[in-house]
């Protein structure tokens, strides 16, 4: 038998208000120009940086991280989502000279 998680209405009144934020969120950066705009957003924030960052572009990327979790994508149960997505995404080529 599992054990049934119980949430006081107050807990049940924040999830509720969560979920009403995160689909506005997602219907805002849904379609192609909502992804466009997301996409530059979170370029402009340094989110896709991979070197070491100072203090202010850390707390850019935490901007996005914010955003994205908003969104309801950066949420502890979405883990092996984001994971098994990210496996997906191709190496970009090699850069040569022409």
């Amino acid at each position: 038998m599992q054990h049934r998680q119980t949430y006081s209405p107050e807990e049940l009144e924040a999830e509720k208000k969560f979920r009403k934020k995160a689909s506005v969120y997602r219907h805002v950066f849904s379609g192609p120009q909502g992804v466009t705009v997301l996409v530059d957003i979170l370029n402009d924030l340094h989110y896709y940086d991979t070197e070491r960052a100072d203090e202010e572009t850390a707390i850019l990327k935490r901007a996005a991280n914010g955003i994205l979790a908003k969104m309801g994508i950066l949420q502890p149960e979405n883990m092996w989502l984001i994971v098994e997505a990210l496996e997906k995404v191709p190496t970009p080529p090699e850069k040569e000279n022409k």
